[in-house]
């Protein structure tokens, strides 16, 4: 008896740590970072779109990035310890068609290496460093903490609060964001705490908002675009920024990409869910259409002036055949007159 409650205890004890503690510093994190610097700026498709783009000494950035956490206790590690790395990081190049997220970060993933033009934060030189990372400063020789990071007082959080609002005032134009509408524990798409709507919405400037209500397939959909709390507290931030929003339940180019993944769910079987829904993509659609119409109109008109052009070539060309053989014929027949004359 006596064992078995010290085994549960210890279990207890356990629970509690994990739920406040995460791994430590991930292993080798100066070689990650740096050769993810080299990569990003090498390699990287990302960097070759001109807002996107940087030229930096990665081994400095590393330094500057490193000195904002390591020796230090963890819990006095706020914003402005990252000053430093995050000038080094500064540009005022706009950034449109963004996509900002929130409770769908596998969902992101997929939908981003399939519509490439849209531009997410893991898509910038901040984004790509330091994505699942994990770090902390620590008593080690090498300043770092590789055994345990604490969740109560984590050094990641100030970082990716400087990421998530500077990504947000780059942001022009139009710019999306994927909402998540089966969240359990009753939770809201536009949850509160959520970095999107702590840090993100406060800093856009954009002209308008499409939010994307994604289903996860056969969750229960708990938000839709007309009877959602999120969506009343979005209009109403972004309505106090002058920022026109559009609402889209389950958009095709979500469930396009659930459908590629999970071809046989139900949501997936009628292929009439392939379909274009949102006023931006029908729009992309008209503009298409209108080339494609052109173009065949341009096609048939350049065709029909060829044919023209070639029967009357054909012609001329008869035409000249006839007249040549006529004179020929002349040329013969004198020789013969005089002959006959002789």
């Amino acid at each position: 008896m006596c064992r078995h409650l010290v085994v549960y205890i210890l279990l207890v004890l356990a629970s509690l740590y994990r739920s406040t503690h995460s791994a430590g510093t991930t292993p080798g994190i100066k070689e990650v970072f740096i050769g993810r610097c080299w990569q990003y700026q090498s390699i990287s498709e990302h960097n070759k779109l001109p807002e996107l783009k940087v030229n930096i000494n990665c081994t400095k950035l590393w330094l500057a990035f490193y000195d904002s956490f390591a020796f230090k206790d963890p819990c006095t590690v706020g914003v402005d310890d990252y000053k430093t790395f995050f000038d080094m990081l500064h540009t005022s190049r706009k950034i449109k068609n963004a996509l900002f997220w929130s409770g769908l970060h596998d969902l992101v993933t997929d939908f981003t290496f399939i519509n490439d033009d849209y531009i997410v934060l893991e898509d910038t030189l901040t984004g790509y460093l330091l994505n699942n990372l994990n770090w902390c400063g620590g008593t080690d020789a090498d300043g770092l903490n590789s055994t345990s990071c604490s969740k109560t007082c984590n050094v990641m959080t100030p970082a990716w609060t400087l990421a998530s609002s500077e990504f947000a005032k780059r942001s022009t134009e139009t710019a999306k964001v994927l909402l998540n509408a089966t969240r359990a524990n009753n939770k809201d798409a536009y949850a509160d705490g959520s970095f999107f709507r702590t840090v993100e919405m406060p800093e856009l400037q954009v002209d308008k908002l499409v939010v994307y209500l994604a289903s996860s397939i056969g969750k229960e959909v708990r938000e839709r675009c007309a009877d959602s709390i999120s969506m009343e507290n979005i209009r109403a931030d972004a309505e106090a920024k002058n920022i026109q929003v559009e609402c889209i339940d389950q958009p095709s180019l979500v469930l396009n990409v659930y459908c590629l993944k999970y071809p046989k769910a139900k949501e997936c079987v009628n292929k009439d869910n392939f379909r274009s829904d949102s006023n931006a993509d029908k729009e992309e659609a008209r503009k298409w259409m209108i080339v494609g119409i052109v173009f065949c109109t341009l096609f048939v008109v350049f065709s029909l002036t060829a044919l023209i052009a070639w029967i009357l070539k054909h012609k001329q060309s008869k035409h000249r055949t006839a007249v040549q053989m006529t004179k020929s014929g002349e040329v013969i027949a004198n020789p013969q007159t005089i002959n006959n004359n002789v």
